[in-house]
């Protein structure tokens, strides 16, 4: 069977709609500019077709590799490129929780590419460990990312106990 109609000029060549688990044979068979065809080569011997398994990455901006300092009433964003073979499943955990979609002021966007954390304005309960989780069947990643909000003090707690002195 043919595995290209078309003239190959590269040293390389990607087969695909191959059948996954089934095993091939390939010879290949030059052309020259005159059109005289060569011996087909060797065999490769049995390949079995496999698909392609990479584990997940991601890259996110720098800023993030330290703590994260967020004013209250500010958004803020964590936006990460990501790759893997399959495609990853994408999970935003916060202090070791799945963030829920429907949480509000948080959003999550995401492409086959990118995804994208948006946490609109800030209270001092947003700040915490996140954690951007990427899982396919090459693998586990897990980014952290650690955010501090800042707001002013709340109001003092009066039920402190302090402990008797002797004396």
């Amino acid at each position: 069977m043919k595995a290209s109609f078309t003239n190959i000029i590269d040293t390389q060549f990607t087969l695909a709609g191959l059948t996954e688990d089934c095993v091939y044979e390939f010879r290949v068979i030059a052309r020259n500019a005159a059109g005289t065809l060569s011996h087909p080569s060797e065999s490769t011997g049995q390949i079995t077709a496999k698909d392609e398994i990479e584990a997940p990455d991601a890259t996110l901006d720098s800023k993030f590799k330290d703590l994260t300092v967020v004013s209250a009433g500010e958004s803020f964003e964590i936006d990460a490129d990501y790759t893997g073979k399959p495609l990853p499943e994408v999970i935003w955990l916060k202090d070791g929780k799945e963030i829920d979609k429907t949480t509000p002021r948080m959003e999550i966007k995401t492409t086959l590419t990118r995804s994208i954390l948006t946490v609109k304005e800030c209270i001092r309960v947003d700040g915490g460990h996140f954690v951007l989780k990427l899982v396919n069947v090459g693998g586990v990643k897990m980014i952290p990312i650690n955010v501090k909000v800042l707001d002013r003090p709340g109001p003092p707690d009066d039920n402190h106990s302090f402990p008797q002195g002797s004396g």
